[in-house]
Order: structure tokens, then sequence, then C-alpha cells
């Protein structure tokens, strides 16, 4: 119980209380997450994250050098 508390504690801290939004996408996007599949060669969860960052006009900011291809908006930290 005591851990399912805390995650309750950190949910309500960060996404409700804090500044955190979470983004999502519609089921039109998943077109973009399949495209960037072929395109770069990608699993689906690094293709979504893509996709988001994408629609969001966001940068990566990852370790991951599956994000080096060029197009991509990435930093690493």
């Amino acid at each position: 119980m005591k851990k399912f508390n805390s995650l309750r504690f950190f949910l309500n801290d960060i996404f409700i209380n804090g500044q955190i939004e979470q983004l999502t996408l519609e089921s039109g996007d998943l077109i973009d997450v399949l495209d960037n599949i072929v395109k770069y060669g990608f699993d689906f969860d690094d293709s979504y994250q893509l996709t988001v960052s994408d629609k969001y006009d966001l940068t990566l900011v990852t370790f991951d050098k599956d994000f080096s291809a060029e197009g991509i908006k990435k930093l690493t930290p």
C-alpha cells in the first residue's frame, strides 16, 4: 500500500499540481508513426516519440543514437 500511496503522491505532484503536460497522438497520427518506422527503421516506441516531437514541434533530448538521422531535432544531455 505504501508504494501505491507514493505513486499517487507522485502523479498528483507532477501532473495535477505541477507543470508537466502529457502529450498524446490522435488516431490519425498513428499513420505518421508507421511512416517513421519505415523511414528510419525505428521500433514502435521510438517512432511514437518522434511523431509526438514532430507534431508539437519539440526537440528530443536523448542519448539514443537512433535519433541521429538527418532531419530529426535532437539534443544530447
